[in-house]
């Protein structure tokens, strides 16, 4: 009988990750499974901050998320909202809170980097929340480093999904991802995160052909 219950309990838990996971997971990276890549996905399913993934395919480091601001900035965490479980509520514009995602990379100085960012959210009039990127933790004197959002559309009443990209011009070992609202506050449900660091055309190559050779000399 107890092994019947903590079967159900497991499969319980399972399945509601399961399902949560595809909302943030629904227009998948272009490069996703390729070489060089990481993907981390947040349900906050509690209000632990810093956050750690739910889903972490990150072989070069433990990614986590900082929440940024306190109750006076209308920052804080909702267990439910409108049937969304596990919701970050990132507060007005002016206090300066934001939700901040450290994710490591490898530390091959490839010349580009690729970052997709899939996230759910309620706004007012559906405004997807802004979001910047600081390579090596660090602000690009002259470049704003601003993703662009790809693709919005409506999930619910309330919540939208947005789909963002952008691609840097050399590849920094980790990079701080910046979500604030775009106005007022920004109530965010989950999200999913992904990189890809590009070597040269002529490097890939290379190593294409160095693995070649190889298979050629095991045979």
């Amino acid at each position: 009988m107890k092994k019947s219950v903590v079967s159900l309990v497991v499969l319980l838990l399972i399945s509601t990750t399961v399902s949560a996971v595809p909302l943030c997971d629904q227009y998948a990276a272009p490069f996703r499974g390729q070489e060089g890549t990481t993907l981390q996905s947040w349900l906050f399913s509690t209000r632990a901050n810093p956050a750690l993934p739910d889903i972490d395919e990150n072989p070069y480091g433990d990614p986590f998320i900082d929440l940024m601001g306190d109750i006076w900035s209308g920052t804080g965490w909702k267990d439910m909202d409108y049937g969304h479980q596990g919701v970050w509520v990132i507060g007005h514009p002016g206090d300066d809170p934001m939700m901040v995602a450290t994710v490591q990379n490898t530390k091959v100085q490839n010349p580009y980097k690729d970052i997709w960012v899939q996230l759910v959210y309620s706004a007012n009039d559906g405004f997807a929340p802004d979001i910047w990127i600081l390579p090596d933790g660090q602000p690009q004197t002259g470049k704003t480093n601003a993703m662009d959002v790809v693709k919005t559309e409506q999930l619910d009443a309330m919540y939208y999904l947005a789909v963002y990209s952008i691609r840097l011009d050399y590849n920094p070992t980790w990079e701080q991802i910046l979500i604030r609202p775009r106005e007022c506050q920004v109530y965010i449900d989950c999200i999913t995160i992904e990189t890809q660091c590009i070597p040269e055309p002529m490097t890939m190559g290379l190593l294409g052909l160095g693995s070649l050779l190889l298979r050629r000399r095991i045979a």
